[in-house]
């Protein structure tokens, strides 16, 4: 919403600093570190929507009755 994300911003950064490391080892260890950045900034981004999706959710279904 015109704001900027710090922990996506600290996610790229960690993608940028983790490029020379990545081409050091093995490729499936580089494909693990990209694999739990991701998740990682997955849960960050889902779990706080997931308790005011829930509340939304019970408020809609209160007005309902």
């Amino acid at each position: 919403m015109g704001r900027i994300n710090r922990f996506r911003v600290g996610i790229t950064v960690l993608l940028a600093a983790l490029v020379p490391v990545g081409a050091l080892v093995p490729a499936a260890v580089a494909y693990g570190m990209l694999a739990l950045a991701a998740v990682s900034l997955v849960v960050v981004e889902f779990v706080p929507h997931t308790a005011m999706h829930r509340e939304l959710r019970d408020l809609l279904a209160a007005e309902e009755r």
